[in-house]
């Protein structure tokens, strides 16, 4: 896989419309595809947006975490081959780079 410094080859990059769990990642992540939608996991997610109410009062959507494309990048990419693919106790990937999972 090239590391080249796109959203589809970053470790925050989460594949799929709504995303997909960590431990599905391997399977789901597939071939690079420029239009490939996915979630940004860097940060929390963020507000979704404000929707004004005909009786003044405003509703505030659920929170999402920003949409990207594979082809997009940012200042703060990590390589996602670039940290550890072990798995663990609670199914999440772990970055530990010495290959040493909790």
């Amino acid at each position: 896989m090239s590391d080249e410094m796109t959203c589809f080859n970053c470790r925050y990059f989460s594949p799929g419309q709504a995303g997909c769990p960590s431990y599905l990642l391997d399977q789901e992540i597939g071939e690079f595809e420029e239009d490939k939608e996915g979630l940004c996991r860097r940060h929390t997610p963020r507000h979704g947006k404000t929707i004004p109410k005909p009786n003044g009062d405003e509703f505030i959507c659920f929170a999402e975490w920003p949409k990207v494309m594979a082809c997009d990048w940012c200042g703060e990419f990590e390589s996602r081959t670039a940290h550890h693919n072990c798995t663990n106790r609670n199914g999440a990937h772990c970055a530990d780079v010495k290959g040493d999972c909790e």
